[in-house]
């Protein structure tokens, strides 16, 4: 559900949708575009006036951007909607084209944004809910009501609305856009409701697109092109594909095209000419892993013994395509790294961070809580922790939000598997240090989880009290210490509800017991993420 209560799940193509009064940008009455007026409609889907956006406190102002947007438009846009697409165009797409590089944002989007009302309103309706986290210091992505006050979120909604009336007034159209238009909506809706933080419609909307690719077998075209002519813009695949291998880990039983399972090129790839083969070899690879590891996060010891005739060869298949990637692309890396641009080698780190990453989770997702076993790895969790330190310092300006995996699994899987309390604690606070998004992964939100089991084990490890002081006589101790970690654990989430409360569902929490316990359940599919099983399996 949207802020309005409508339904957007409106994905299959043939199905019947409601038709809804709507004035084309192009019918506006000129008098509204001009001077737009006051808006307090709460069904975004009615007519309606123009919202007028509030000045935003702090953050990034929309004046800093340029008003420049560019010419081809075939309507009329009011003021609000000229500075947010160009908060769009020229914020959120190099937002999301930081880590990788991408003809989806390079070309498509901006194309389609300009030439296909729905798309346009639907770019402004994400650039809207962006600038707002942006302006928040992107808080933790939890389930919030809404604040009827914020003008820039209300005007978010309107424009949410308009895109689904122009769609839902061409469902039966011939137009041959039409499916490309509607899977490129579809995916800014599910980005515009991860920034909200409605993971549960995020998801829908996810699945709704999926099921036309897999209807359409588009995915085939990701792991064997044929010269066929496409009905759908790979891009826009590769981008449902990518979101289909993290959602793995939210509870939706995915991934749902599971590409790594798709017959692939018959010739084995021997070597990577630049960072897109290397990339878009990855893709099955991180569909496979993730497939295999995210059911296995969390699932007890008996369970493990249970269902280990079945575990034990999948985890062979999905370790040899891994490892056979692996070798490929650790000669790409040694031997074209110097040759790259400061950008490709920031994206040739995020590849090689996720193989070090996989490469142990593979290993040890199935030892549950053999500790013994687990400490084996400790060098290998704190060179991932090293080298998603190396990489944060490559980012001139740190993206706020991406479609991509980047750093947040690897240092989530450091800061709750490592036996060694001040690796996991080197690995909260990068994740602390860098509020963002990775699709539907909150950096906020794994902290929050990490942050709490790591207090718990200090108290229970080391004879520690909450009330304990981090230091002893005139000299701090090592900020690495047991006592000073959980002082500043404790400082971190007395701070949250500060920095956080929009809502009874944080501000009820205790000031000095500020558990993400408190959150779950904010979203219905919430139990079912991957990292909260792991949360009660490593915290119980």
């Amino acid at each position: 559900m949207d802020r309005s209560g409508r339904n957007f799940y409106l994905y299959s193509i043939h199905d019947d949708l409601e038709q809804d009064h709507y004035v084309e940008p192009a019918e506006r009455n000129p008098g509204l575009v001009v001077a737009p007026v006051g808006f307090g409609m709460s069904n975004a889907t009615k007519p309606r006036g123009v919202v007028k956006i509030a000045a935003q406190p702090g953050g990034f102002a929309m004046a800093t951007i340029s008003a420049d947007v560019g010419i081809g438009f075939r309507w009329v846009m009011t003021s609000d909607e000229r500075r947010c697409f160009s908060f769009f165009q020229h914020h959120t797409v190099p937002t999301f084209l930081e880590f990788f590089e991408s003809s989806l944002w390079q070309n498509l989007v901006l194309q389609m944004s300009q030439s296909d009302p729905a798309v346009f309103h639907a770019a402004v309706a994400l650039s809207a809910i962006h600038q707002d986290t942006e302006a928040k210091g992107m808080p933790l992505a939890a389930e919030i009501p809404f604040e009827p006050g914020n003008t820039l979120l209300l005007f978010a909604q309107d424009q949410l609305g308009r895109a689904f009336n122009l769609l839902t007034r061409r469902h039966a159209s011939h137009d041959p856009t039409l499916r490309n238009v509607t899977l490129l909506c579809c995916l800014l809706f599910v980005l515009a409701d991860l920034l909200w933080g409605h993971y549960d419609s995020a998801l829908n909307h996810l699945q709704s697109g999926l099921r036309i690719l897999q209807e359409l077998q588009a995915d085939r075209e990701l792991v064997a092109p044929t010269a066929r002519e496409r009905r759908i813009e790979r891009c826009l695949v590769a981008a449902f594909a990518h979101l289909d291998i993290l959602s793995a880990h939210f509870g939706v039983g995915g991934p749902l095209l599971c590409i790594d399972a798709l017959p692939a090129n018959p010739k084995p790839i021997t070597m990577f000419n630049n960072m897109k083969e290397a990339r878009d070899a990855f893709e099955p690879i991180l569909s496979a892993g993730h497939g295999f590891i995210a059911p296995c996060m969390g699932m007890a010891d008996e369970e493990i013994a249970q269902n280990y005739d079945m575990i034990l060869p999948r985890q062979f298949q999905v370790w040899s395509r891994f490892s056979e990637f692996v070798r490929v692309y650790k000669i790409f890396y040694r031997e074209s790294y110097a040759r790259l641009t400061h950008k490709e080698q920031r994206s040739a780190d995020i590849i090689y961070l996720q193989c070090l990453s996989l490469s142990i989770s593979i290993r040890t997702c199935v030892l549950g809580e053999n500790n013994a076993a687990l400490a084996y790895y400790t060098s290998d969790l704190e060179a991932v922790v090293c080298l998603a330190e190396a990489i944060l310092k490559k980012f001139p300006t740190r993206p706020t939000f991406t479609m991509d995996i980047g750093v947040i699994a690897p240092l989530y899987h450091a800061s709750i598997a490592s036996i060694d309390y001040r690796v996991r604690w080197r690995a909260i606070r990068l994740l602390h240090s860098w509020p963002h998004r990775e699709g539907p992964f909150d950096s906020n939100w794994v902290a929050l989880l990490a942050e709490e089991l790591l207090k718990r084990d200090l108290l229970a490890q080391h004879n520690l009290t909450l009330e304990a002081s981090p230091y002893l006589g005139d000299f701090p101790e090592d900020p690495f210490s047991p006592a000073h970690i959980l002082h500043n654990i404790q400082v971190s989430q007395r701070h949250r509800r500060m920095l956080h409360t929009a809502g009874p569902v944080l501000g009820e929490a205790d000031d000095g017991n500020m558990s993400p316990d408190n959150l779950i359940g904010s979203s219905k599919c919430m139990t079912g993420w991957s990292c909260i099983r792991a949360y009660r399996a490593v915290g119980m």
